[in-house]
């Protein structure tokens, strides 16, 4: 009795690493996940109805059914700031184009001042025009200006009166040094389910507890989870 006792708390403590061994990448059209080790990639579109492409890279955890990521820096394509040599007098000029040059209408460009509450720091608000060009006005309270628009990769930097600014924006959301959570399912050998819960998670004092409310909005607002498949690489057989 107390073999069979052990031998089933053995198997109990190897189960968490066995739902762990995910490797490979699985897609769905345009989305993807890749699993390597401990690390992961992913690229996923269409949450809540949204077009915004959600990139990011990182580790992970599966705690039941919760995938957690824990990104890092992102190594692909993110928003890019050039600085340039300022040309008014009264006005910083601020240009935002996207990787094929052109120009990008209707992102927001904000000035912000040093205090640390959000409401209370902004000084300008200003949207980019058919140019993709927009004029905030001289200030010695700025402190830093954000970059923000739906389905672009945001970006905030200090803010220098003798600059002006060249902005190229990454179209997809940057997800970086930030918790994600997913509900998650391991379907088959081939096949996983994934519904984006949280891309800012705080579990706070109990992370079970924090996960529990993150499935209980999930199921109130009856969002669809994707499903993705694994992708095999074809076998080449060598000729001789």
């Amino acid at each position: 009795m107390k073999i069979i006792l052990s031998f089933a708390l053995f198997l109990a403590t190897l189960s968490p690493l066995f739902a762990q061994q995910l490797d490979g990448t699985f897609k769905a059209n345009t989305d993807s996940i890749t699993f390597s080790g401990n690390n992961i990639l992913f690229s996923l579109s269409g949450f809540a109805g949204l077009s915004t492409v959600l990139v990011g890279e990182g580790t992970f955890e599966i705690v039941d059914n919760f995938l957690i990521v824990r990104t890092s820096d992102f190594s692909g394509e993110k928003t890019k700031i050039e600085t340039l040599s300022g040309t008014l007098n009264d006005s910083i000029v601020i240009k935002v184009v996207d990787n094929q040059n052109f120009s990008v209408q209707g992102v927001f460009v904000e000035a912000r001042g040093r205090s640390g509450r959000s409401r209370d720091n902004r000084i300008e608000g200003r949207i980019t025009n058919s140019n993709g060009t927009v004029y905030l006005t001289k200030n010695a309270n700025i402190n830093r200006i954000d970059i923000s628009g739906m389905g672009i990769d945001n970006a905030s930097f200090d803010y220098n009166p003798a600059n002006d600014y060249r902005i190229t924006i990454a179209r997809n959301e940057v997800i970086e040094n930030s918790t994600i959570v997913f509900r998650f399912n391991q379907i088959d050998d081939e096949t996983i389910s994934v519904l984006l819960l949280s891309t800012d998670f705080n579990e706070g004092r109990s992370r079970d507890r924090a996960l529990e409310g993150l499935e209980r909005r999930a199921q109130r607002s009856n969002r669809l989870e994707k499903r993705l498949r694994k992708e095999y690489v074809p076998f080449e057989r060598t000729r001789f």
